[in-house]
């Protein structure tokens, strides 16, 4: 067996819209983020476009050297982001600090897909708040959330790791699917 699992999923935009919400992927092991800078990556994210990504269509926006920070100077770290083309992947470790970038008035559809690969002893199961929070949402937020997305209200066991497959398959859906999405939108 795989010392590494994953799974996929997709990021869907339309329309304009601000700035998301810094993150990390991860939480922290031992709640010490000290510890935490120190061990080797144990968990990337690889996110590959569907569509053309430019400033106007809010690339994702990373913290540099964030991994390695406490939440408290994650401000000060610079800022990063890079325009990608459909096709493209963008790997990062899911300690980094990064947000989706604000989208302007005139940004078109952007849809990527992505795939997370992390350790076999590393559940996302486990994420307990506020252990990953960099910004705590206010109550009416939180209320706006459950009222829009219907699905937060349902507990799901469901996950990919329960059907056994392995990364190698798991990322070749993701990237078949990408490629046959990419191959239809030249037809048309």
């Amino acid at each position: 067996e795989s010392e590494w699992h994953s799974y996929p999923g997709g990021l869907p935009a339309e329309g304009p819209c601000g700035a998301g919400r810094w993150h990390r992927d991860t939480y922290s092991l031992w709640e010490n983020e000290e510890m935490d800078a120190h061990i080797p990556p144990f968990y990337f994210t690889m996110i590959a476009p569907l569509t053309d990504v430019s400033e106007n269509d809010g690339p994702t926006q990373f913290r540099l050297g964030s991994h390695a920070m406490p939440a408290a100077k994650v401000g000060s770290a610079p800022l990063a982001c890079t325009e990608l083309k459909a096709g493209d992947a963008l790997v990062f470790d899911g300690r980094i600090v990064h947000r989706g970038g604000p989208r302007s008035k005139t940004a078109g559809a952007r849809h990527a897909l992505y795939t997370v690969h992390h350790k076999w002893w590393y559940t996302d199961d486990d994420m307990v708040p506020p252990v990953t929070r960099i910004e705590n949402l206010k109550p009416e937020e939180v209320a706006r959330i459950t009222e829009e997305e219907p699905w937060t209200k349902v507990q799901r066991s469901w996950s990919f790791d329960r059907l056994s497959l392995s990364s190698e398959v798991l990322l070749a859906l993701s990237l078949g699917a990408a490629v046959g999405f990419l191959a239809a939108m030249k037809r048309s």
